[in-house]
């Protein structure tokens, strides 16, 4: 038996653009502090319609961030084993599948 060797020319990646992932992230970030700061004055209103205590409104606040918390290593271990240009790639695909 006789091993094949793969003559393909691999190509170079292209260049990132700097301006569009700043501004990528920048809008990113601004949508979650909106939900952020909406989600912590929702709770005032949810509080009063489902008769909620002070400690239920700090479990609901605290597991907003606790997806961070988790996602994070996540997210981390993805971008190792498939490269940030899927990963981000991925990420924006599976938030607009989410979203429509």
């Amino acid at each position: 038996m006789s091993a094949s060797i793969n003559l393909a020319p691999v190509r170079a990646a292209r260049p990132m653009s700097w301006p569009l992932c700043a501004t990528v992230f920048f809008l990113g970030n601004v949508l979650l502090w909106a939900d952020r700061s909406n989600f912590s004055v929702a709770t005032a209103v949810w509080s009063k319609q489902f008769a909620w205590s002070p400690s239920t409104i700090g479990t609901m606040l605290s597991a907003f961030s606790l997806g961070y918390l988790v996602m994070q290593p996540i997210g981390g271990w993805i971008a190792d084993r498939l490269g940030p240009r899927r990963t981000i790639a991925g990420t924006m695909a599976a938030g607009r599948w989410r979203c429509c």
